[in-house]
């Protein structure tokens, strides 16, 4: 049985910073899905809540 990781919405403009974050978060072992902007992020969040959000 798979064991369903938190997801976390990761929203950063800058994809050097976002790329930081994404990878930091998946390696303590979140599932992360990364946005540049709020356009994406709202189409995404409107399809599936995550456990958390994360935006700098």
């Amino acid at each position: 049985m798979a064991i369903e990781k938190d997801l976390i919405y990761s929203l950063e403009d800058d994809e050097a910073i976002g790329r930081i974050i994404r990878l930091s978060l998946q390696k303590a072992g979140y599932d992360v899905e990364s946005f540049k902007d709020s356009q994406s992020f709202l189409k995404a969040f409107r399809k599936r809540d995550p456990h958390w959000l994360s935006s700098i």
